[in-house]
């Protein structure tokens, strides 16, 4: 009667261990309350050199890689290039464009098996830009006023 109880007490704990199961971490990366989610909004600079601090917050393990578009010069740099989980601050910084052509880079956040990206634009030399890119005007017609820079 013992060596039963003692092997059903067994087969119980057996069972429970084997039936409990494991819930698997999805990796997952998210900006602060307030803040553009840059994997939507590209980062747009003008020609002189420049930077942007983003700050997210990642539940693993994450790295950074450049992948540029256009010409092989390393015109955008970013550090650090990878982290833990947890709160992290990122630091794109881009050099001054001399060229007549604008540049685009991609910033490609590797975390746990997923991967998202971060588009970098950098305006021509001597590029005119809009302030605003859409101008709204009433049926009947208006003035709309444009800033250059």
């Amino acid at each position: 009667m013992k060596k039963s109880f003692i092997y059903l007490l067994f087969v119980v704990v057996a069972c429970s261990v084997c039936s409990c199961s494991t819930e698997e971490l999805v990796p997952e990366v998210t900006f602060p309350s307030g803040t553009p989610d840059y994997f939507k909004k590209s980062i747009d600079f003008d020609n002189h050199a420049g930077e942007q601090v983003i700050t997210f917050k990642s539940n693993v393990p994450w790295s950074v890689t450049v992948d540029e578009t256009r010409d092989g010069n390393s015109w955008c740099n970013v550090s650090p290039s990878s982290g833990g989980a947890g709160v992290a601050t990122l630091k794109i910084s881009v050099q001054e464009n001399t060229t007549y052509d604008d540049r685009n880079a991609v910033v490609r956040l590797n975390y746990g098996d997923s991967i998202k990206n971060i588009f970098v634009n950098q305006k021509q030399l001597d590029a005119l830009t809009l302030t605003s890119d859409r101008f709204e005007v009433s049926v009947s017609g208006g003035e709309v006023k444009v800033e250059v820079k």
